[in-house]
């Protein structure tokens, strides 16, 4: 767990020193290509965070996870911060994208495209790299959050059992289930509920495209995040449910 709290701390440094170098008109898809392979980073750490949350942290009688006291309060804030920012850079990447669109190369030549994924005009290669930053901006604001999410629930869990090994915090038996449900179903059945929460929303883009013959332009890949995400915290409340 610490080795995987540590993933999500350098994950996060990582992001921050990519997000905010796009403020600068750095754009780290142009020196650094594979930095799109944080998108998998963060779903790598994020995923297996809410099985532990599930698994590890306390509940309180409505079922809510506790994580208050136990992860420190800066890293709560800067999660709550990071989640502040993800929403704020979606609204304004939105509102970029339908007014000014999106840089893209075409035969050789930097364009400008519209929503629909039409050629608007001719731009040049500095401009071409400001809309490619302005797309890793928003992206990395996700990864942030993803990120910081992870290290409050690894940070909470990491004190919690050391509070359990000390005795300092009331043990909580994980194979006492009423069902008898072993552990490792009930963490398998949790993945599930969160895999299929987390890919029903693009499926349904991709799939609203594909029937009504619209265009899969930039536009209906920024809505994959906010649709991933919306599908897992509708998730994480179906699994709260789970035995």
């Amino acid at each position: 767990m610490k080795i995987l709290f540590a993933l999500a701390c350098v994950g996060f440094a990582i992001s921050a020193l990519v997000h905010f170098s796009t403020y600068f008109g750095i754009d780290p898809s142009e020196r650094f290509p594979y930095v799109w392979l944080m998108h998998l980073g963060a779903l790598a750490i994020f995923i297996p965070s809410i099985v532990i949350a599930f698994t590890m942290l306390p509940k309180d009688e409505n079922g809510a996870i506790q994580t208050d006291g136990l992860a420190p309060k800066w890293m709560q804030w800067l999660t709550g911060v990071a989640g502040v920012l993800a929403v704020g850079n979606f609204a304004l990447f939105i509102i970029v994208l339908l007014f000014w669109g999106s840089g893209a190369e075409r035969n050789g030549q930097y364009v400008l495209m519209d929503v629909h994924n039409h050629i608007v005009r001719p731009i040049n290669e500095a401009d071409y790299h400001q809309y490619n930053a302005n797309g890793v901006c928003f992206f990395s604001s996700f990864w942030l959050f993803f990120y910081s999410l992870g290290m409050t629930v690894l940070a909470s869990a990491i004190v919690c059992r050391r509070l359990d090994q000390t005795s300092a915090f009331p043990a909580k038996d994980l194979d006492e289930r009423p069902t008898g449900m072993p552990l490792w179903i009930h963490n398998l059945l949790i993945l599930a509920v969160l895999a299929v929460g987390l890919w029903t929303g693009p499926f349904i883009i991709v799939a609203t495209s594909i029937v009504f013959h619209l265009k899969f332009g930039l536009f209906a890949t920024v809505l994959f995040f906010p649709a991933g995400i919306a599908g897992v915290l509708v998730a994480i409340r179906c699994a709260n449910k789970l035995p």
